[in-house]
């Protein structure tokens, strides 16, 4: 990402922040990061990752724990990707 000088990027699907958190302590150019989820339970969706709410609640915030000191280069969209 910054050897291709890249700003602004995005992911879709987080879960835990952990790749986010990784990309952004290397990518020293980066201005704004989109991470989008639902952190939700979503009905008909097969998935070891389709946990309950409670879990997905646990989830968003142990990412917006995992992610601090990056508030100004990231946002979040809890959202459907």
């Amino acid at each position: 990402m910054n050897r291709l000088n890249f700003t602004t990027g995005i992911e879709v699907g987080v879960q835990k922040g952990l790749y986010a958190a990784d990309l952004l302590y290397l990518w020293n150019k980066c201005e704004k990061y989109v991470l989008v989820d639902l952190w939700a339970q979503q009905e008909n969706y097969k998935d070891v990752a389709n946990v309950d709410n409670e879990h997905q609640e646990k989830l968003y915030q142990f990412t917006l724990k995992h992610l601090r000191g990056y508030e100004k280069k990231y946002e979040i969209c809890r959202n459907y990707s």
